[in-house]
């Protein structure tokens, strides 16, 4: 029997959603940077400073909320479509409950820790834009279950540009501090909005019955991804609380300035591991030994994805933080040097963590970053009091290395080790021969020299690969039949 058909069709299906997930997350980092770019340079290092730490307070909180619900429904939606009215209903009311319980954590944690004035306004503000946009999630969850990235994509790019146009507008007519988190309040309220009105319409009405036995399925199921989010959120912002106490706002400045460029940079991974987790999800109730498979493929091309772009940030650290932020922030280039080791670990954690979700073992994620958790915690303890922002940088890169390994360790008990010797070599050689010739020619410029430099190095990097014949002879197939769009039924490239 012929398969090469349902085979392409398969490919181009994941194609056409990757790139559509890439596209809006393209959005989001654009926008991201946009934005965080116009916020500091309009509130300076102190009062970025304090953004940041009411940023972290809100992010901190609200996986509680978001409780990995959109995971799980499209996990489930993916393998019978005939749920997906009683899912989404079930996660909605589950979401409006648990959003009734941050609101009221965020006032009681407000008055334990005496915050007053416009940080608490801030943080009230900031939670509530977070928990629209977090309903408004699950429809994007339904979205990916059928398989219709397009619509994220669209609705993304609105809620984007009506962000950004209202953060222009803070800047432009000095609304102040508050503003900047009205802003997103505005378009969090707008997207979620679009949202449910598109997948009402489109896809699935929810039923909103309550059901206790599926209530309870979804917070047993989604309770390991809620408190994954937690710690994995925790891991990410404890640098913030620890330099915010010890060095104060200035230093935390610095580190988020180049920490959250390394965040934004997960925009890669995250559009396409979105657009798999249907097909690992499929898989594993259908074929185990091609859900490892695909596991296996899909971390060649992380792994051969992530390894360049450490040398790039390196290369480009400077230009980067002055073109975004301004001389002020020119100490934030050595944390981005540390932090960008981190990118090839946080691109192979986005596939390990999807495909233990898929296989409902996603507690696993929960223990690891647990562990990562702790040691970040620990290590800024000690580092953060004498080195501040370039000590927690080379904690956070310490505990996500652990972070990444406890993974791997659970995904090769679980589905099997991918084959990294055989991998490994050969984009490491690519990376090392251009590392090298980076550092020998010490290349020096502005930010338009090394944008040049940039498109010049991967180029030369995808020459590397290409040469060595990284990618073997059915690889390259796959990638021939999306580039030509028609069939090779066997034959030689």
């Amino acid at each position: 029997m012929d398969t090469s058909g349902d085979r392409y069709s398969t490919a181009a299906r994941l194609t056409r959603n990757s790139a559509f997930i890439f596209l809006a997350r393209l959005t989001d980092l654009t926008v991201a940077i946009a934005s965080i770019a116009l916020i500091a340079r309009y509130l300076g290092v102190v009062d970025f400073g304090y953004f940041a730490f009411v940023t972290a307070i809100t992010i901190f909180l609200v996986p509680f909320t978001d409780f990995g619900f959109e995971r799980i429904i499209t996990r489930e939606i993916a393998g019978d479509r005939a749920l997906a009215e009683s899912y989404f209903g079930s996660a909605v009311l589950a979401r409006l409950f648990l959003s009734v319980v941050i609101i009221a954590l965020i006032f009681a944690v407000t008055r334990v820790f005496g915050w007053e004035g416009q940080i608490a306004h801030a943080v009230y503000i900031s939670t509530f834009a977070q928990l629209f946009f977090s309903m408004g999630m699950l429809a994007v969850g339904t979205f990916r279950a059928f398989e219709r990235m397009e619509y994220e994509l669209l609705l993304n790019f609105v809620f984007n540009i009506v962000y950004i146009l209202l953060i222009v507008a803070v800047v432009r007519f000095d609304l102040g501090f508050l503003s900047i988190f009205a802003a997103r309040l505005v378009a969090s309220i707008l997207h979620m909005t679009v949202l449910m009105i598109i997948a009402v319409w489109k896809f699935v009405r929810p039923v909103l019955r309550l059901d206790p036995g599926l209530i309870t399925y979804l917070f047993k199921e989604a309770l390991p991804l809620g408190i994954f989010a937690l710690l994995l959120t925790a891991s990410f912002k404890v640098d913030v609380f620890v330099l915010n106490h010890f060095r104060g706002p200035e230093e935390v400045s610095i580190f988020e300035a180049g920490h959250k460029i390394i965040m934004q940079l997960q925009v890669f991974p995250t559009s396409i591991v979105i657009a798999l987790f249907p097909l690992f999800s499929r898989l594993e109730k259908q074929d185990a030994e091609s859900l490892r498979s695909s596991f296996n493929t899909s971390f060649k091309f992380m792994l051969i994805a992530g390894l360049p772009v450490p040398l790039l940030l390196v290369f480009a650290s400077d230009p980067i933080i002055s073109s975004l932020y301004g001389a002020g922030f020119i100490d934030a280039s050595s944390v981005l040097k540390i932090l960008s080791l981190t990118i090839p670990f946080l691109f192979l954690l986005s596939v390990q963590s999807f495909v233990l979700t898929s296989k409902g073992r996603q507690g696993l994620n929960t223990a690891s970053v647990a562990v990562c958790f702790a040691l970040n915690l620990a290590l800024d303890m000690v580092l953060a009091p004498r080195y501040g922002y370039i000590g927690v940088s080379w904690a956070t890169l310490a505990s996500y290395t652990v972070f990444f390994f406890i993974s791997f360790f659970f995904i090769s008990r679980t589905t099997g080790a991918p084959p990294v010797g055989r991998i490994l070599p050969k984009p490491l050689l690519g990376v090392g021969l251009l590392w090298a010739a980076v550092s020998l020619l010490d290349i020096k410029g502005g930010l338009l020299l090394t944008a040049l430099g940039c498109v010049v190095i991967m180029a030369l990097y995808v020459i590397i690969i290409v040469l060595l014949k990284t990618f073997d002879h059915e690889e390259v197939q796959v990638i021939k039949r999306l580039v030509y769009r028609r069939r090779f039924q066997g034959k030689g490239p």
